[in-house]
């Protein structure tokens, strides 16, 4: 059982070693490579390390049940609400935390309330129905009637045909290359991934266009539907 530090603490990773030898801890695991505490430990602080401190190491038996459930708090105080677990022999490795927000990206939610799973309270209902139980909008054979066509050649029945060296071109162009579809293929011949790229964009990436501006590709459905609604 791991208790990762934090490295925005401002004593630093040398400090809160130096706490972990005073509070009796014997081993920590640096960058993947477990460590005895009594070592000389050196990190390069021009570089980001992985640190987690060596909580316990037990076997999951009915016996340990209290022992485990007091490591566990521990490993939590000293982490701030983070501990890893990790198999015998390494192979497995399961992250848990208190906090609402996921360890990898950063993106962080809401606290869960009883409104969170309410059909009829804006916290809880559905963002596409908004709790009506159906969606209106339009669906992709309405806006793609001929999927024989390829984009350049007006698929897309909003857009029309894409005139060639128009800001519209250049735009797609460099959206399709960001996420994955060109202006000339036929849009049923692209890849499910391609298409869903297409319907869909990715509204959380920053695309750069050739004149060093950027731009946001949101696909072809939600602004349509967001109209339609």
């Amino acid at each position: 059982m791991l208790a990762p530090f934090d490295p925005s603490r401002h004593e630093g990773y040398e400090t809160q070693l130096r706490h972990a030898r005073h509070d009796g801890f014997a081993r920590v695991r640096i960058d993947g490579e477990v460590r005895e505490l009594t070592d000389d430990i050196e990190l390069d602080k021009r570089l980001r390390h992985r640190v987690e401190l060596v909580v316990d190491r037990l076997s999951v038996a009915a016996k340990s049940r209290g022992r485990l459930a007091e490591s566990v708090e521990r490993a939590l105080e000293l982490s701030a609400g983070e501990i890893l677990i990790v198999g015998a022999d390494d192979a497995e490795e399961v992250r848990y935390s208190r906090r609402f927000s996921c360890p990898d990206c950063g993106r962080s939610f809401a606290p869960l309330v009883p409104q969170s799973f309410s059909f009829n309270h804006h916290q809880g209902m559905c963002p596409v129905c908004e709790g009506l139980g159906t969606g209106e909008g339009l669906d992709r054979d309405t806006l793609i009637p001929d999927r024989r066509l390829s984009i350049r050649q007006g698929a897309v029945e909003v857009w029309g045909p894409i005139a060639r060296h128009s800001p519209f071109e250049t735009a797609l162009t460099a959206a399709g290359a960001a996420l994955g579809f060109d202006l000339e293929t036929p849009v049923g011949s692209m890849t499910a991934d391609a298409r869903r790229a297409l319907f869909y964009g990715d509204a959380g990436r920053s695309i750069e266009l050739p004149d060093g501006s950027s731009l946001r590709y949101t696909g072809v459905l939600p602004p349509v539907d967001e109209v339609a609604r």
